[in-house]
C-alpha cells in the first residue's frame, strides 16, 4: 500500500480507470452470495486483492496504538473530474489486519 497525498491537501492523485477491467468487490471467482449467509462476510472480507491495482488509490494511518469505536454516519468528501462521460467512484473505510494475522474475519 501506499501513503499519498495528506487529505485537505493543496496536490491531487491520479488514476487511470478500464470501464472493460471494473475493480472487483469480491476475489474471483465470485461465489453466489444469496441467499446463503456469504452475504455478511462480504462485509467483512480482506480487500488487499485489489491493493496493487493502477487503477486503485489507497492511503493508510499508522497503527492504532489503541481500539477505536466509529459511530454514526461515515462520510467521504470528494472532489474529483474525469476525461470520461461518467464515473463511479467508491469509498471504502477497511480495517487492515497485520500480515501474520491467521484468524481473518470472513
Amino acid at each position: 500500500m501506499r501513503k499519498l497525498g495528506e487529505p485537505g491537501g493543496s496536490g491531487f492523485d491520479e488514476y487511470v480507470s478500464d470501464p472493460a477491467n471494473p475493480v472487483p468487490y469480491r476475489p474471483r471467482p465470485v461465489p453466489p452470495t444469496y441467499p446463503g449467509p456469504e452475504w455478511r462476510a462480504l462485509m467483512v472480507q480482506d480487500q488487499r486483492f485489489v491493493d496493487h491495482r493502477p487503477d486503485v488509490l489507497t492511503w493508510e494511518t499508522e497503527a492504532l496504538k489503541e481500539d477505536a469505536r466509529v459511530a454514526g454516519d461515515i462520510v467521504a468528501e470528494l472532489v474529483a473530474s474525469t476525461s470520461g462521460t461518467e464515473s463511479d467512484w467508491v469509498v471504502k473505510l477497511i480495517d487492515v489486519y497485520p500480515d501474520d494475522a491467521k484468524d481473518l474475519p470472513g
